[in-house]
């Protein structure tokens, strides 16, 4: 595979400690003894400069001795990175248990020593044969969150998952791959059909997580088809397993109290309802703390009295477990009426005043007295639009319904207008007859012209003509 080459050259550096190895000359077996020895006595700061020389010259016993004593700080100051340096050393001269030792070191880093997650799936892969299921498993949640050099790929971390899950019956696996066809992403392809067969396998092998999830799919319906019953079941048979694990399980717990207090697919019970919710909250469960607070506080249908002591005691259990509701409805009942919630502590050292009685009383007055000429309005608006119902009939004598007109664009329109019904500017046109010729002395002679009639003579229109009209037209 194309990851395997790439975290092998990763390792180059490992290697050549591998290397390294082989130029050493081992010492006679005898001389091996002095430092090793200190070492099982406790002896450390005693021990450390005997085992530097053993484990140079391919001591394993004195080379894993010396990485533990870095990692753990024992006579010496804790330096993982020198401590990786001889358990990879321990790690070639075939102790299995030293690579399961440098790919943890790798994975979870530590002092003077950073993660590197392309180191740590390449040492995990040594320790394959000897804890197959651990190392395929850290494999898979290492390409699950990416991160120290390590692309986060899901197609290979479903891949490393299957290994365990079908070889193994690995349950947790079967639940890890389900999640990864519901997220999608990341190389693979988003689908409700493989990450439902997945989970469905898981919840065969009793996995809780699986069962929760599956309940909560079955109570949604978004992904399954809508099964209250089969939804119930899953949430009890998760609550009795975790139940006799110790305990039970406060998520289920809750998710039974809300379905016998709303009755999905079963009838309502309030004191089946009542003893969930006490069961979940007793098991830290934050909402269902909150919900008794909120039982005692309001009294809950004939089985729970009012109660402000009980309730401020599970209202102040939520705070502790971080719930910001309970600490919005302890905020309520701790302030007096009329005064503001600090719902975020102020950076400045003045506040503004609350407002005065009589400002509050005023603003009231004010407000009501709106309300009424709101409502004398809106009785206006009612009678005049039955008095237009009522006039608006039709031919036949039935009343038509009345369409309230909207402000709409301006209609357009043609406006012809007789010239004669206005006052014309007066023109002077200049009229010669086409047989008589004038000399070049003669002035040509105008006509005054107003409206249609001539100011030159008082004769009637000729009738045959046709009268002349100015036209306006406004778009």
């Amino acid at each position: 595979m194309d990851t395997i080459s790439k975290t092998t050259r990763v390792c180059i550096q490992d290697s050549l400690i591998k290397n390294s190895i082989l130029l050493d000359e081992p010492r006679p077996t005898g001389l091996y003894r002095r430092g090793y020895q200190l070492y099982l006595e406790g002896k450390y700061e005693e021990a450390e400069p005997f085992l530097a020389v053993d484990a140079t010259h391919n001591h394993e016993p004195s080379q894993r001795a010396l990485g533990l004593m870095y990692m753990e700080g024992l006579g010496v100051t804790i330096d993982y990175s020198k401590a990786v340096v001889w358990f990879i050393k321990s790690a070639y001269l075939n102790n299995p248990t030293s690579d399961t030792t440098v790919a943890g070191i790798y994975h979870y880093g530590g002092p003077k020593l950073q993660p590197d997650y392309e180191k740590a799936v390449f040492w995990y892969k040594n320790c394959i044969v000897k804890e197959y299921t651990k190392s395929i498993r850290a494999i898979a949640a290492l390409y699950t969150s990416g991160g120290y050099g390590l692309e986060k790929d899901y197609r290979e971390a479903i891949y490393w998952y299957t290994k365990v899950a079908l070889s193994k019956n690995d349950d947790d696996a079967m639940y890890r791959i389900g999640n990864l066809y519901l997220e999608g992403g990341f190389g693979i392809i988003r689908d409700f059909d493989d990450a439902v067969f997945w989970l469905s396998m898981a919840t065969e092998y009793a996995n809780t997580d699986a069962k929760y999830q599956m309940a909560k799919f079955y109570q949604a319906g978004n992904i399954v088809d809508r099964d209250y019953q089969r939804s119930l079941e899953y949430f009890e048979e998760v609550d009795a397993e975790e139940e006799e694990e110790g305990g039970g399980n406060a998520k289920a717990s809750f998710e039974l109290g809300c379905i016998y207090e709303y009755g999905y697919g079963v009838e309502v019970d309030f004191v089946k309802s009542l003893g969930y919710y006490r069961k979940a909250a007793s098991l830290a469960s934050g909402d269902a703390q909150v919900k008794m607070g909120k039982i005692y506080l309001e009294g809950w249908t004939d089985i729970i009295p009012m109660d402000e002591k009980e309730s401020m005691f599970w209202l102040q259990r939520a705070i502790l477990n971080g719930n910001e509701e309970a600490q919005l409805i302890v905020h309520g009942l701790e302030t007096p009426v009329g005064s503001a919630v600090p719902m975020v502590q102020s950076t400045t050292t003045t506040t503004a005043p609350l407002p005065s009685q009589a400002a509050l009383q005023e603003s009231a007055e004010i407000i009501a007295k709106l309300k009424k000429e709101l409502e004398l309005q809106r009785s206006k608006y009612n009678a005049l639009k039955e008095s237009m119902a009522g006039n608006a009939i039709n031919p036949q004598g039935v009343k038509a319904p009345v369409t309230l007109q909207t402000k709409s664009e301006p209609k357009k329109f043609f406006h012809v207008q007789d010239s004669r019904q206005e006052q014309k500017p007066i023109k002077f046109f200049h009229v010669e007859k086409s047989n008589q010729s004038r000399t070049d002395n003669e002035k040509p002679k105008f006509f005054k012209v107003e409206g249609n009639n001539t100011a030159a003579s008082n004769e009637q229109e000729d009738p045959k003509k046709k009268k002349h009209k100015m036209k306006f037209f406004k778009l």
